[in-house]
């Protein structure tokens, strides 16, 4: 029996979606069609600055609202390979400083996913799930997840970190939301009904 896809919701303000039981530690974006109201499937091939009015203003705010949060880390996680031109988007809408502070993790090749004992133990039953045969088709961004964990930059608030629970994840993708929620990140899905700009 196949997973119904998650329904598409609105964005409240930051502070409602962190006002969770457990404090948010991590907030990320997908890029193609969540960030943007767009895909570039990884071809764009104009300066980053021309996709500024692509990009939506409610997503926008609030990475900016994490980036600036104390505690909190913010993520953009993409299939894209094209991570510089990502970096330079971010640059040219949120400057250089905030951009800074926000880690942009795709599938350029400059990370990898490392070997069980090396990941977090809250972290090591996604990366089993991942490895199981079943998931292997539809495990969506959880190793850009396991790897934000491993990584020092993947800290968030007391020098841990984010634990999946303390994950708060937006994508258009269902296969990629469904796969988050089945490792315990509270994932929202953004989708056509979604502001346009």
């Amino acid at each position: 029996m196949s997973t119904p896809a998650p329904r598409s919701v609105p964005l409240p303000p930051l502070s409602q979606l962190t006002s969770t039981s457990r404090p948010i530690k991590l907030v990320a974006f997908d890029f193609d069609l969540t960030l943007l109201t767009v895909h570039t499937y990884g071809r764009h091939s104009g300066p980053a600055s021309s996709l500024l009015p692509l990009l939506r203003p409610t997503a926008m705010r609030l990475l900016k609202e994490a980036a600036e949060a104390r505690g909190v880390r913010a993520a953009v996680v993409t299939s894209s390979m094209q991570v510089d031109m990502i970096k330079s988007l971010l640059t040219s809408a949120l400057g250089p400083a905030l951009t800074s502070s926000i880690t942009v993790k795709g599938r350029d090749d400059s990370w990898s996913v490392p070997l069980m004992h090396a990941v977090p133990p809250p972290w090591q039953p996604a990366l089993r799930w991942k490895l199981s045969p079943p998931h292997k088709k539809r495990q969506g961004k959880i190793d850009h997840f396991i790897s934000l964990a491993c990584d020092s930059g993947g800290r968030g608030s007391g020098g841990q970190a984010a634990e999946p629970g303390e994950v708060l994840y937006f994508d258009d993708d269902h296969v990629c939301v469904t796969a988050a929620r089945e490792n315990g990140l509270c994932a929202f899905q953004v989708g056509e009904g979604w502001e346009r700009g």
